[in-house]
């Protein structure tokens, strides 16, 4: 039992003694019921043992015992948290204990480190990355225990970066690598020190630089061909590119590195040495990195079938697995996070409102009680909200979740930020409040069309001036930004920007060119593709539009138009006669007891 390493030289009476070994005894019962998974049990007997006089080593070692079994077996982080700081702020005492030349600091070091492991964890699983920063002042000390040091410098990098620290989590990941590099055993841990370097500048920096892309698979192609390990470290190492490429919208540049990622999951490894993540848990991440590349490229049906796998795995990942380090089970609700969140785009765009909504309820659900979830999610979830209202032709509602969307949303995430200030603009422009378009100036104007960041949000930028100059009757401008469109969509597959540009170029043009029908036909293929109902209804008006001033027959766009118009009209009748759905659109708190209250939470 752990108890048996700690030397208690501050135990002095027949009392105290006693009270260490009946401490000690319902210590090794917790363990026996821990290693049973009889976790309420094995919580009793630690909660008993933490009532029993004893000396301060062993106060803090029941504290140490208790915090991690609900840290590690139930989602009662309150507790967990508070017996954890509890025995980590003991543990840190440097004055002498009696009876010895030792300090508490020096004689608890490793059970020390170990909370503040678990602490850290905890914090991020929260989404308090700010406090993990305590805890950088300990990698000095942790040297002389490898797996402790890494393991606490992987986590406060991971806390740096959700500050936004892009130096100090860089410089964290950096003296690890070289730290682990000194010893063969630890070398595989490096390679994994310098992906996640790279991850930090993928994820805050959006920079990829091709020096540190070849230094990592000169240093993973290092290890044999046979060694499973070197799988772990290309699927992490491919995973981190394919997320930056997702980020930008770079669809035709991912598909042969998804293709491989593909291939690599597929590979069945053994349960041996260090692993980045379990064969299942892999499964899942390609499988919605699958779904969103489906759902980029407009095929809703392959993009729903990821779906559906990625769910399954993630729900087989979760019940298999009877205990989840925080971190871990923090990554796998994110992951399902992402999958729904994907899947809640394709239902607004087909038009399945209900649908949508009540998958947003069921995201909410899942955040209720995981509060770093809620710092990420709920603003999303406004958003989509905001887009279910515009398809409800309620522009009001819409705006308001907007505006809740900004409220909720954390200062650093400008990517958000100014994916909510485009959704503003083309409402203002829109219900014509050009005036307030122009008050979004420094997050979309003109100066932010070639340094918006992401290529994806080049284009939308790009959309929302040259329908504002069309708007505005300057054709010259529009067709500026229309060619612009065209290029930088066309280059990456990004079809629905590619249609929504041709609309654009087809409404500013259809007095003016003749076979312009022809020119926007592709537009129906990709729309019908994805079940894209405004976009087949957009595409319809114009040729409808065209056709006309041409002479031609209509009666057949007509009457797909109508379809089109009434499939519209059954979601919005269906939406209005759902309460639950339509509480949710008015919906505009950042709080989730609203939606949940306490007295009937899930």
């Amino acid at each position: 039992h752990p108890i048996s390493r700690v030397s208690c030289a501050a135990v002095r009476t027949s009392i105290m003694t006693n009270g260490d070994q009946i401490a000690q005894q319902m210590l090794a019962m917790a363990e026996y019921f821990r290693q049973r998974y009889e976790i309420r049990r094995a919580i009793k007997c630690s909660l008993g043992a933490s009532k029993v006089a004893q000396s301060d080593c062993f106060k803090i070692l029941t504290a140490h015992q208790t915090g991690k079994l609900y840290h590690l077996y139930t989602h009662e982080s309150e507790q967990a948290e508070k017996f954890l700081k509890l025995a980590y702020h003991q543990m840190c005492s440097t004055h002498i204990i009696e009876g010895t030349e030792r300090t508490m600091h020096d004689l608890m070091r490793e059970y020390r480190l170990e909370a503040a492991c678990m602490l850290a964890e905890h914090y991020l699983a929260d989404g308090f990355p700010s406090e993990v920063g305590g805890f950088v002042k300990e990698l000095q000390d942790s040297r002389n225990l490898p797996m402790l040091h890494t393991r606490l410098a992987f986590l406060c990098a991971e806390g740096a970066m959700g500050e936004r620290k892009t130096e100090t989590a860089m410089r964290i990941l950096e003296e690890l690598r070289y730290f682990l590099d000194q010893h063969q055993e630890t070398k595989q841990l490096a390679v994994y020190a310098m992906i996640s370097r790279l991850h930090v500048r993928a994820h805050l920096l959006q920079e990829l630089p091709p020096k540190d892309l070849e230094d990592i698979s000169r240093a993973i192609e290092a290890f044999p061909h046979d060694d499973m390990g070197k799988l772990n470290m290309q699927i992490y190492f491919m995973s981190v590119q394919l997320a930056n490429s997702a980020d930008n919208g770079m669809v035709r540049t991912s598909k042969g590195l998804m293709k491989t990622l593909q291939q690599a999951a597929q590979i069945k490894t053994h349960n041996r040495g260090f692993r980045w993540a379990d064969p299942t848990f892999i499964t899942a991440l390609v499988c919605v990195f699958t779904q969103t590349s489906m759902f980029q490229n407009c095929n809703r049906e392959r993009a729903s079938k990821y779906y559906n796998h990625a769910i399954r795995s993630i729900k087989d990942y979760s019940e298999r697995s009877r205990t989840l380090e925080s971190g871990v089970a923090h990554s796998i609700r994110r992951l399902k996070m992402v999958a729904d969140e994907t899947m809640c785009q394709t239902k607004i765009i087909n038009c399945e409102l209900v649908s949508a909504v009540e998958t947003m309820r069921e995201m909410l659900s899942d955040m209720n009680t995981h509060n770093a979830l809620q710092v990420m999610g709920v603003p999303r979830i406004h958003l989509l909200l905001g887009l279910v209202s515009l398809y409800l032709e309620k522009p009001s509602i819409a705006e308001m979740q907007f505006n809740a969307a900004v409220a909720s949303n954390l200062p650093w995430d400008t990517h958000l930020t100014q994916i909510l200030a485009c959704h503003k603009g083309l409402l203002y422009l829109q219900n014509a409040r050009q005036a307030e378009f122009y008050d979004l100036d420094d997050l979309i104007g003109i100066s932010k069309l070639n340094s918006g960041g992401t290529i994806h949000m080049q284009a939308i930028l790009k959309f929302i001036h040259g329908f504002h100059a069309y708007l505005n009757n300057k054709p010259n401008d529009c067709r500026v930004r229309v060619q612009e469109i065209l290029d930088l969509t066309k280059a990456e597959d990004m079809f629905r920007m590619y249609t929504m540009a041709l609309l654009l170029f087809s409404a500013l043009n259809f007095q003016a060119m003749p076979n312009l029908s022809e020119t926007i036909k592709p537009t129906i293929d990709w729309s019908n593709k994805n079940s894209d109902i405004s976009l087949l209804v957009w595409t319809y008006t114009q040729l409808i539009q065209i056709n006309d001033m041409a002479g031609l027959s209509i009666e057949e766009e007509q009457g797909i138009l109508f379809n089109h118009f009434q499939t519209l009209q059954d979601s919005q009748e269906a939406m209005n006669g759902h309460k639950e759905c339509m509480d949710m659109i008015k919906w505009t708190s950042d709080s989730l007891e609203a939606i949940f209250p306490r007295n009937l939470m899930p």
